[in-house]
């Protein structure tokens, strides 16, 4: 199952005392991490907090949750826009990470409406929101969000984002 957490979680811990070492405790080191790979033998929910815990103890200041890997079928890029009660996929495995830690927690996986992100927030699963693909769609979402001109990214969720010239919305170039 990969050996002990300590080990796994070495690469990373050598990384964060780099950066302190060169950068200071001012230089804020936020990371992102699988909250599982969906593999059965693969990272658990447990493990990855219990590396998280380390990090934490190591001057990491945020953690950004996420899941998935291509080989076992499920990453964290997924296809497809989900309903509003599906949006945040990887939210309940951000709030176990709150739950165990001091630092601020990011939640993901196919946001899309503010006032399920909002919800997130304010419910204390987690400090932070992250997006990624409605902002490449729509880069003043947080904008319009803001001003209230929209509830929702127009963000399909299709993936042509990623492609060979750059990323951008392909969506957008029919």
């Amino acid at each position: 199952m990969g050996g002990a957490i300590e080990n796994r979680v070495r690469i990373i811990v050598e990384i964060i005392r780099g950066i302190r070492l060169r950068l200071g405790r001012l230089f804020p080191i936020i990371i992102k991490i699988n909250s599982t790979d969906f593999l059965s033998t693969g990272l658990s929910l447990e493990d990855a907090v219990a590396m998280a815990r380390i990090l934490e103890t190591e001057g990491l200041d945020g953690i950004e949750v996420s899941g998935g890997m291509s080989e076992a079928g499920r990453g964290s890029v997924w296809t497809g826009l989900r309903a509003e009660e599906e949006e945040g996929y990887f939210v309940e495995s951000a709030a176990k990470f709150k739950a165990a830690l001091g630092i601020p927690v990011f939640g993901l996986g196919g946001n899309r409406t503010f006032g399920v992100m909002e919800r997130f927030v304010r419910e204390g699963r987690v400090d932070l929101i992250s997006l990624s693909r409605p902002l490449v769609r729509e880069p003043n979402l947080i904008q319009k969000f803001r001003l209230g001109m929209s509830a929702k990214s127009a963000c399909l969720s299709c993936n042509k984002c990623f492609n060979p010239w750059g990323l951008s919305c392909g969506d957008l170039k029919k």
